[in-house]
């Protein structure tokens, strides 16, 4: 699996925290319909399971210790990352929203 964050998913990209530390989940930053084209962009994501946005294990106060953030906005945060992305790699903010539905910037 390739992602435009890390190469390292043994680690938590946002927070460097390694696996063993803390469990490492690994979060698709456009999920549901679109999980198989995040996965086809590389806009997938390791993360500490309390930071994950969709994750079993979130916990809104660890998030905000560890990133200073919501879960909320660490999941806005992720998702104009990658829109920025595939702005100056794949296509225009038009063909962004025909892809995942929406603008986040």
């Amino acid at each position: 699996m390739r992602s435009i964050f890390t190469k390292d998913f043994n680690k938590c990209a946002i927070t460097n925290i390694y696996k063993g530390a803390r469990r490492i989940e690994v979060h698709h930053v456009f999920g549901a319909a679109n999980r198989k084209k995040s996965t086809r962009r590389g806009f997938v994501v390791p993360l500490v399971a309390e930071i994950h946005p969709n994750g079993a294990y979130r916990d809104e106060k660890e998030c905000k210790r560890l990133t200073g953030r919501s879960i909320k906005d660490l999941d806005l945060y992720l998702k104009q990352i990658c829109q920025k992305y595939y702005e100056q790699v794949y296509g225009t903010r038009r063909e962004f929203i025909e892809e995942f539905g929406r603008n986040y910037l």
